[in-house]
């Protein structure tokens, strides 16, 4: 660079700095890119990434009450309650990858965040379909424990967010994120920049989803979701919140 050119640069620096309405103007641009910079890359999952999804998910869920508040108690140790979630969350996924509903966010090659979804239209899953998937593994807890009463409850759990509608919905089933990534607002920026702009393509109007902690409620709040129920779950004596959101598109 020569030295005319490196003298010019410097007195439009001057100028840009000495003007308040360019200075104000820069800032405000500085601070555009910084929210409209992405912070992960969003794809669609697949039947590959059925491992890394569960593992994920198993991080996630580990403590969340709707599991650990009612299983726990029956397994000896951590690990043994870790392997039969994270096989329950692979039987399920299993099932959820084949039929191509969801997207990852990737980061450094890693999968850091996951959003599974149906429409409300969709064929609902086949017994055939879970056995599929591997369900036959978790002959050994129906017998240990009443296993087919606990997924019952969990269909009551979903049942306000899937009950049918008039309106074109969709079930938002799964959204997770990395705990290691927890706190980067990964999981708002993968509802407003993949989750809804990939479900308004398909002329969806309303979204739906069910949660069982408040700091969730919080978070789908600040995301556009409103209440639109709200129930105890009872298992035996214990006792599980849960909370069915809606937003319209």
């Amino acid at each position: 660079m020569s030295y005319q050119s490196s003298s010019q640069i410097k007195k439009i620096r001057i100028a840009i700095f000495s003007n308040p309405f360019l200075v104000r103007l820069k800032v405000f641009y500085v601070i555009y890119c910084i929210r409209r910079k992405q912070l992960a890359e969003y794809r669609k999952t697949t039947i590959e990434d059925l491992e890394e999804i569960a593992e994920l998910e198993t991080e996630a869920f580990f403590d969340y009450p709707l599991y650990w508040d009612v299983l726990r108690k029956k397994f000896k140790n951590n690990a043994e309650y870790r392997k039969f979630l994270k096989l329950i969350l692979m039987i399920e996924l299993t099932v959820d990858l084949k039929r191509g509903n969801g997207y990852v966010g990737v980061v450094n090659d890693e999968i850091v965040s996951v959003a599974l979804f149906h429409s409300l239209d969709d064929k609902k899953i086949s017994m055939l379909e879970y056995f599929q998937a591997g369900a036959t593994r978790l002959l050994p807890y129906f017998i240990r424990f009443n296993l087919w009463s606990y997924l019952k409850k969990m269909d009551q759990a979903e049942s306000k967010s899937v009950e049918f509608s008039e309106i074109n919905t969709y079930y938002l089933s799964i959204l997770a994120v990395n705990p290691k990534y927890q706190d980067r607002h990964l999981g708002s920026e993968m509802i407003q920049k993949c989750v809804l702009p990939s479900i308004k393509q398909n002329g969806v109007r309303r979204v739906t989803l069910m949660t069982n902690t408040k700091p969730n409620c919080y978070f789908y709040e600040k995301n556009g979701f409103s209440v639109a129920s709200h129930i105890q779950l009872q298992f035996g004596h214990k006792v599980v919140k849960n909370w069915s959101f809606q937003r319209l598109l």
